[in-house]
């Protein structure tokens, strides 16, 4: 796992735990759980990610689409399998 694949899968574990949070009462059950991500993300990624296309509705479908791959391949932990999923779409990370 490269450097960035680790940042980008520890933001979304991240994520996940402060979306549980703020679900707490529903047990993180929330069905517009890639809108709340996207949101969540919207400012965090472009530190890891440099990409023209990170809006809030391409984060969220982008969000939707990993979690249908990692659904569809049974893949890894699905932290790395949406940061891979992250990198192949959004490309190079961002110089500091």
């Amino acid at each position: 796992m490269s450097m960035l694949e680790a940042e980008l899968a520890e933001l979304f574990i991240q994520t996940g735990k402060d979306h549980h949070l703020a679900f707490i009462e529903t047990d993180g059950e929330d069905p517009d759980w890639p809108q709340w991500y996207a949101e969540y993300l919207e400012h965090r990624l472009p530190k890891l990610l440099e990409s023209s296309g990170l809006s809030r509705p391409s984060i969220a479908q982008a969000l939707i689409e990993a979690d249908h791959h990692h659904r569809e391949s049974g893949d890894a932990e699905w932290p790395q399998t949406y940061a891979q999923f992250f990198i192949n779409r959004f490309g190079s990370p961002a110089d500091d």
